[in-house]
């Protein structure tokens, strides 16, 4: 069984959300924010990978902004660019993902691009160190490099998002932080990832359906409205109350 970073922030959003798409297979299409930040990301990677500078498009001139910042490492032989990665979890789950970028160094540094239409949807600094995708990469790098420190930063490349015209840079802001696996505070977190890693599994092992999970109230508006929400979950008032209570 594969379960991702991705996986487990939809579980903590909703497990409902979650479980419509990774037990019963109802996958929302990209969006057209999802497909820019796509765009961005693949200007980053040409130029983390070949030294190729970005180009003048609303994707290339948002990208700029972490390279003129300094934010990024210089591009050179030995960085991983778009790394896949996988490692055992438990007997029979394995945690699969891409980090964007990982600079080697007796501290590794991993590095995350995140495009927004607002700086202030940025993770605080607590946030990323309980980030499910940060404690998993710190995870990996720490196993991978022998390191019992392990650095991220989460760069945030603000666009604005016009109803007409083009996107524009708007704005960027790392967000860094530093792993100690050897800290209570760091094994404390990755307890909590192994819990909610634990509880995915059942509910993909059992295949239980959506509508038998806890609703999450609070999750159907985020990210512009829930897809689930009108279609398939179709949550009462009372259940949204007993919900709220629960």
């Amino acid at each position: 069984m594969k379960i991702s970073a991705t996986q487990i922030n939809k579980y903590r959003r909703c497990q409902r959300l979650y479980a419509f798409e990774y037990v019963e297979g109802h996958k929302p299409p990209p969006s057209k924010k999802q497909e820019f930040g796509s765009a961005v990301h693949k200007q980053l990677e040409e130029w983390l990978r070949l030294g190729r500078a970005p180009d003048d498009s609303p994707e290339g001139r948002v990208a700029k902004q972490g390279i003129k910042n300094g934010w990024l490492p210089t591009p050179r032989s030995g960085l991983l660019v778009e790394h896949e990665f996988s490692f055992c979890w438990f007997p029979d789950v394995e945690m699969i993902g891409f980090i964007d970028c990982v600079e080697p160094d007796e501290e590794p540094l991993v590095i995350d691009h995140k495009t927004t239409s607002d700086l202030r949807w940025a993770m605080s600094i607590d946030d990323l160190r309980k980030d499910p995708q940060a404690l998993l990469y710190a995870v990996w790098a720490a196993k991978h490099y022998r390191a019992p420190v392990v650095r991220a930063r989460w760069l945030y490349y603000a666009a604005s998002n016009p109803k007409t015209g083009p996107r524009k840079p708007a704005g960027a802001r790392p967000v860094e932080v530093k792993f100690d696996c050897r800290q209570k505070a760091f094994i404390d977190e990755v307890k909590t990832l192994n819990d909610d890693i634990a509880a995915i599994a059942r509910i993909r092992k059992r295949k239980t359906p959506a509508l038998d999970l806890p609703a999450s109230p609070a999750a159907c508006e985020m990210y512009g409205g829930c897809f689930h929400r009108d279609e398939r979950c179709r949550l009462t008032g009372p259940e949204k109350l007993a919900a709220y209570l629960r």
